[in-house]
């Protein structure tokens, strides 16, 4: 049975092409139509088992009703993925496909022009930072192209994130509660030429103004892995902080990720640190695997599918034409702290288990 078309609605509905292509098309002309012709059209094309040809409909507007989701090797496939359940969710409840188009290498031109051969309305970008996209986003803004950060803020595009300082504080403020005396930070090494992140400035950042509130007088210790890895040879670089954190008298542990945190949790056994007897331990994140290690991990949860979904929602209603706040440009939604094993709540005095 062939597809239902244009003219074939328009018999059976006892109208003209053109009416029929205002009403599916939700065009203005269509309102001053009375209610019920809109119905029987609708209800016409639905028994017809009519579909809208979204490419011959973008023709006329410029672009299609297809996001590009572009993503770039971030070391867990768990929170890409919730990331982008959330984008999916949200494009198909306002009925917009997505592509997905995987950064590597140095393959930028590709992925810029499959983005503009989907005639793209708009692209969400999850990446570690802004190095290696920006000649997409210069493109994307010579051709009139919205795009947006999931999980980082720009100051020219849209960004979603979350509020890490607030998750950090809270984990401070909750390692005091536990008569931590010395917390220390475990980040992600970074250099003059590869620069700082947004989310490890905010990170850091935050740790520091937490020492300052809550362990005043003591200072700062910071830890550093490689980023890229924390298995093979890069396992002596753990095993030399774990040495330190011995030496120094280091109590609680904040890191930066879930997975930095299971690499240390896994060696500190190893080096007969017991958690949280000797050592507390809390990661970023709250990735699957922290509710079924051993011990299982404290962790401050982000609302991943949340990011994915309000950084679509964005986009799509400035796509098309429904919001005009630029002050919403970048917004931070809540963290909450989860606590497990690794970091357990303190328990009151007289209170019974």
């Amino acid at each position: 049975m062939s597809a239902a078309r244009l003219k074939d609605i328009a018999l059976a509905a006892g109208v003209d092409i053109g009416t029929v292509s205002h009403v599916l098309n939700r065009r203005p002309k269509s309102f001053l139509l009375r209610a019920e012709t809109r119905d029987r059209i609708e209800r016409i094309a639905d028994d017809l088992g009519y579909c809208r040809n979204e490419f011959a409909a973008s023709i006329s507007r410029r672009h299609g009703k297809v996001l590009a989701f572009v993503t770039s090797e971030m070391g867990s496939i768990e929170y890409t993925g919730r990331i982008q359940n959330g984008v999916f969710d949200a494009a198909s409840s306002l009925e917009y496909a997505v592509t997905l188009h995987h950064l590597a290498g140095c393959n930028e031109d590709q992925v810029l022009k499959k983005i503009l051969g989907w005639q793209t309305a708009g692209v969400v970008f999850h990446t570690a930072g802004f190095e290696g996209v920006e000649g997409i986003c210069q493109k994307l803004s010579e051709n009139g192209i919205p795009y947006g950060f999931v999980n980082l803020c720009h100051g020219d595009a849209f960004g979603v994130t979350t509020d890490d300082r607030q998750g950090i504080l809270a984990a401070m403020e909750h390692l005091r509660s536990c008569g931590r005396r010395k917390p220390a930070f475990l980040s992600y090494q970074h250099t003059k030429s590869t620069g700082m992140t947004g989310y490890l400035r905010c990170r850091e950042n935050a740790y520091e103004e937490g020492m300052q509130l809550y362990f005043p007088g003591q200072p700062a210790e910071f830890f550093y892995i490689d980023g890229r890895s924390v298995v093979g040879k890069r396992r002596a670089c753990l095993s030399k902080q774990l040495a330190r954190i011995k030496t120094c008298g280091i109590d609680a542990v904040l890191c930066i990720s879930d997975l930095a945190a299971f690499k240390l949790l896994q060696q500190a056994r190893n080096a007969s640190l017991k958690v949280p007897q000797d050592l507390h331990l809390i990661g970023f994140g709250d990735l699957a695997l922290a509710a079924i290690c051993e011990p299982s991990l404290s962790s401050i949860a982000q609302d991943f599918e949340g990011m994915g979904e309000k950084i679509t929602r964005m986009l799509i209603a400035h796509i098309e034409k429904k919001s005009r706040d630029k002050q919403l440009r970048n917004i931070r939604i809540p963290v909450k702290l989860v606590l497990r094993e690794s970091s357990p709540r303190q328990q009151q005095k007289g209170t019974r288990l």
